[in-house]
């Protein structure tokens, strides 16, 4: 099958996609899931933040929609803790689009969201729920998930399968290891970069929405440091 790419380029507010990626996603939601938030000393949440991650989220959706317009029958595929609240506004607009989400980074048992207000926490596990399909790369972190749709929507739980607004969810677990032979032949300055010394090619900044050939709709945040 011939491989036909479209990369499309999403203009973004540069104060939105600050707050977006440099205090809603990374600092917060990341430090959140590895339970590295430090809340004694960092007890209040940036709802500034929170609105300009919510933007940049409506914004990656509305392309997705669009290029749903164009292949009607295309999967959508969104990546990682950058995304958590897209597929719910792509679902309000394509109710019986096919949609999946998989999170690369670990998920924690149900009172590690207690650092996020309790809409905020809702709205991030109905925005994974808005998928048909939700994957894990551990076992644990789909049961912590599955333990948390429980949790914090109430939501109705049979084995791996979840039931939010009529329809059934399916969660998954990919374990996904490294070639340990390739990875022992690694020496040290192929794998020692510091600031300023990458090789051509490392820490630039990638498309983040790619449709092949009208199958896939595939939507990640990839940016500089």
């Amino acid at each position: 099958e011939e491989d036909q790419r479209e990369t499309i380029l999403l203009a973004q507010n540069r104060h939105d996609y600050d707050l977006f990626y440099n205090v809603a996603a990374n600092p917060t939601l990341w430090f959140v899931q590895h339970m590295l938030w430090n809340l004694a000393f960092t007890p209040d949440f940036d709802h500034g933040a929170w609105s300009a991650y919510e933007r940049v989220n409506a914004n990656m959706a509305r392309a997705v929609v669009d290029t749903l317009d164009r292949s009607p029958d295309a999967c959508v595929f969104f990546q990682d803790y950058h995304l958590y609240l897209a597929p719910s506004f792509v679902r309000r607009k394509r109710p019986d689009g096919v949609m999946s989400h998989f999170v690369h980074i670990p998920w924690p048992e149900t009172d590690a969201w207690s650092v996020l207000p309790p809409e905020i926490r809702c709205d991030v596990f109905a925005g994974l729920l808005a998928n048909d399909v939700v994957g894990f790369h551990a076992d644990g972190w789909r049961r912590n998930f599955l333990r948390g749709c429980v949790d914090v929507l109430g939501s109705h739980v049979d084995g791996i399968f979840v039931e939010q607004a009529g329809r059934l969810r399916l969660v998954t677990a990919h374990p996904i290891g490294i070639d340990t032979a390739e990875f022992d032949t690694f020496n040290e300055e192929r794998v020692r970069w510091f600031p300023g010394e990458a090789p051509v090619g490392q820490g630039t900044l990638m498309p983040p929405l790619q449709r092949r050939a009208g199958f896939r709709v595939s939507m990640g945040v990839i940016a500089e440091a």
